[in-house]
């Protein structure tokens, strides 16, 4: 009877200290305000749903937005978005972060992500997540 007791009790505490250890490490996110950069941000991504040339059609195609107009790619500042968008460039990030700030622009059913922290090489990358946000593609822009 004790063993049972003493395995049960050790089999809850491991699950406490693991829960608690995973909501210690909760990733938080917050949008970036309404700025220049948000601008450019949206004018990025509205360029992927309005090409001029077939190498920018099949683009766009290709990142699944065909369908989606300019008028579509709008500046997101919903708490609860900029929180998914936060843990989906979590799950993305070399270096983890407790907070993020970001730039988060809806493209139809899509999202459109960029962190100005990061860098690959010269570049600051813009991400696309589908609705899911699930990584569909990690563009160089900025």
């Amino acid at each position: 009877m004790r063993l049972k007791f003493r395995s049960a009790l050790l089999v809850f505490s491991s699950v406490f200290l693991i829960s608690q250890n995973v909501a210690a490490q909760a990733v938080k996110g917050s949008c970036r305000p309404d700025d220049d950069m948000s601008a450019r941000v949206v004018e990025f991504f509205g360029s992927l749903v309005t090409p001029f040339s077939p190498v920018e059609v099949k683009l766009r195609d290709d990142l699944g937005l065909a369908g989606v107009t300019a008028s579509q790619v709008v500046r997101v500042d919903d708490a609860p978005l900029c929180a998914k968008a936060a843990r989906a460039m979590d799950t993305l990030a070399e270096t983890k972060q407790q907070e993020y700030s970001l730039y988060v622009v809806r493209v139809g059913d899509s999202f459109g992500v960029v962190d100005m922290t990061w860098k690959s090489g010269e570049y600051v990358p813009a991400i696309l997540f589908d609705r899911h946000w699930k990584l569909r593609r990690i563009l160089l822009a900025f």
